[in-house]
């Protein structure tokens, strides 16, 4: 098993690349269980249930334009539905080592685009869900 050290991510938002102001990111997907025992069962049984994945990212705030403030702010709407999300661990060619994530998404929770310490510099974490389809793409470009 190869050992991956994540330095130089890649993530595109609306086709926007904003991996030079991401900090970190994770990718989830996780699943529900379904209680599905019957009358008379010893104990709990369960099925597996549906998938919810998401990708959560963390990015240095910037407002210029195009940047993170902008591109984000945007997606906050309720009529949004949804903008491509292509998540990569190494900003470098897709391998089966280095596979794509992909979603059609929407922003879940708060989008906290003044959250400033003293100091520091600012970031906003924002999670986005799939609308859609979310898939993982392995072939070569």
């Amino acid at each position: 098993m190869a050992i991956v050290t994540s330095y130089n991510g890649k993530i595109t938002v609306n086709a926007v690349d904003l991996s030079d102001h991401m900090v970190s990111w994770k990718l989830a997907k996780p699943q529900t269980a379904n209680e599905a025992q019957a009358a008379g069962a010893l104990h709990k049984q369960y099925r597996a249930g549906m998938g919810d994945p998401y990708i959560e990212a963390t990015f240095r705030a910037d407002d210029a334009v195009g940047s993170v403030n902008q591109t984000l702010r945007g997606l906050i709407t309720p009529t949004s539905t949804g903008v491509p999300i292509v998540a990569r661990r190494i900003n470098s060619a897709r391998s089966s080592a280095n596979p794509d994530y992909t979603m059609d998404a929407i922003v879940s929770g708060d989008l906290m685009p003044l959250e400033d310490s003293w100091g520091e510099v600012p970031q906003i974490t924002v999670k986005f869900c799939p609308v859609g389809a979310y898939a993982e793409t392995s072939t070569t470009t």
